[in-house]
């Protein structure tokens, strides 16, 4: 009976260690210091970052990246790429080219841990191996990349060759500047047409950076500005803040409103505006009636709200969502871009 007992474990205990070592990593973004590994390993054995592993492997990166030293990885999930329209298809799709430039925009050379980010500041730059611009930011205990926020549980992986934070969105780069971009975007031709209209295209000529509020076409006809009005129309006739708050001077992230949680008081002549915990007051973009400012949630969806004390004709106040992240955060090379839901103004709260 002994040895029966003996031989019935013993072959339990193969069964367990054959399967244990059949069995895969866990869907896991932490791991323990005595289980560090390259990045490249790292990555590939991630179910949570099957889709960033595919485009390493159509990039031919593969051993470039397994024996170089010192690099940050800022690698989107799975679940992040796939909500902003980026499957492990359109991975497998790319040319190499295309997927080397795509891996390189998640890569900054030397280590950038977030204790290298202080607490409460934005606007941390460093450059990815695109030399593109990366922004980190910080608040609470939660960090940002160009508006995307770092996972509570995927950041600081220390590996062998670098250090890795795992994103919960997708870096969004252009290679464009603001006009570029805006043009190649047939869905936002009302809207140009519109700033051109009011002389705001001109100052996209990038001597500051811009952060451009973008509307699509299907938004602007929804409040009655098709290409009949916007060629019909003449500028003298409506207030300048029909078109004036989409278009604000300086580089603004949605995680900007975010980190800066102090209120703020904007003084404009005898007007005051008090703008509440959580956002960011934006420069005055041409129309002394309106001051505006950006606004954001912790979950990175952009708000955009506006207000003004004076009493006039054109007084008004009220909020805009900019809830699609694929939308949001497109960085160009002299501005950044966010698409909004709908309208600020419709065109006959602004007549004059």
């Amino acid at each position: 009976m002994k040895i029966y007992n003996f031989y019935k474990i013993s072959c339990l205990l193969c069964l367990f260690f054959t399967l244990a070592a059949c069995r895969h990593d866990e869907v896991s973004l932490t791991i323990e210091s005595e289980q560090f590994r390259s990045s490249v390993d790292y990555i590939e054995n991630n179910y949570a970052l099957r889709i960033f592993s595919e485009l390493i492997k159509k990039s031919g990166m593969y051993e470039e990246l397994a024996t170089h030293n010192n690099l940050t990885y800022l690698i989107p999930t799975d679940r992040a790429l796939i909500s902003q329209g980026f499957t492990i298809n359109e991975a497998q799709e790319m040319s190499q080219e295309q997927a080397i430039k795509m891996v390189k925009e998640y890569l900054a050379e030397g280590l950038i841990p977030t204790k290298a980010v202080p607490n409460n500041t934005i606007d941390n730059k460093f450059k990815n191996l695109n030399d593109e611009q990366l922004y980190f930011a910080s608040t609470e205990g939660k960090y940002y990349v160009n508006g995307v926020l770092m996972d509570k549980n995927g950041k600081d992986i220390t590996l062998t060759n670098g250090i890795l934070h795992v994103l919960e969105g997708k870096l969004n780069f252009t290679s464009l500047t603001l006009k570029e971009y805006l043009s190649q975007q047939t869905k936002y031709s009302l809207f140009t047409a519109g700033l051109k209209k009011f002389g705001l295209w001109e100052k996209l000529n990038g001597e500051i950076p811009y952060t451009v509020f973008a509307l699509t076409n299907a938004q602007m006809e929804a409040a009655g500005m098709n290409k009949t009005f916007l060629d019909e129309m003449d500028a003298k006739d409506y207030y300048p803040h029909l078109f004036s708050g989409y278009v604000i001077p300086n580089h603004f992230l949605t995680q900007d409103a975010t980190v800066l949680l102090m209120p703020v008081y904007i003084f404009m002549g005898a007007d005051s505006v008090y703008f509440e915990r959580n956002q960011v007051a934006l420069f005055d973009s041409g129309d002394p009636a309106y001051q505006n400012a950006v606004m954001t949630s912790p979950s990175s969806i952009g708000l955009l709200s506006y207000k003004t004390q004076r009493p006039s004709p054109v007084a008004s106040e009220g909020v805009v969502f900019a809830t699609n992240p694929e939308h949001l955060n497109i960085e160009c090379l002299d501005g950044v871009v966010h698409e909004l839901d709908k309208v600020l103004t419709p065109p006959e709260k602004a007549k004059k």
